[in-house]
């Protein structure tokens, strides 16, 4: 049996998964132009009045017009080049022991861990040898673990 969503759980989903992938709903408000961010906020309100009214009615209606202003604001930031930090700030560690941030446009440099390196996606793009590019591009599976530039003495003629 398919059960379907209420207004209000639909909305709870959505906010849900877009609250946390932008970690606040204060923070997605920034990303926007400031009146999208406002009717984000007035719209909140309406929905707060409802559930405090009690009004049922109300409800259904303020939490679907709610679920509708966290998907849109999520794709107006997006459109305005502002991504969610997951999707704009990839951290590891480098061989050498140091903690490397990668970022790309969109991403939020207070999204960057304090005492790692930052290198713009730009900029280590720029450092790949192109032989691993052609490497993956011939096996886009093939997991390159080093890249060596010394003369083999082998009889491989490649």
């Amino acid at each position: 049996m398919v059960r379907v969503l209420t207004e209000i759980e639909a909305l709870d989903q959505a906010a849900f998964r877009i609250e946390t992938l932008w970690r606040s709903a204060d923070r997605l408000c920034l990303a926007v132009e400031p009146e999208l961010g406002d009717r984000f906020k007035a719209q909140r309100d309406k929905l707060d009045a409802a559930i405090e009214a009690d009004d049922k009615a109300r409800i259904e209606t303020a939490a679907s017009a709610m679920r509708r202003a966290w998907l849109m604001l999520d794709a107006e930031a997006r459109k305005a080049g502002n991504l969610p930090p997951g999707e704009a700030v990839f951290c590891g560690h480098h061989p050498s022991g140091k903690r490397v941030a990668i970022y790309q446009p969109g991403a939020s440099l207070g999204d960057l861990e304090d005492g790692a390196v930052r290198m713009h996606i730009d900029e280590v793009i720029k450092l790949l040898p192109t032989e691993v590019l052609e490497v993956k591009s011939l096996w886009p599976g093939a997991k390159v673990e080093a890249v060596n530039d010394k003369e083999l003495d082998d009889a491989i003629p490649f």
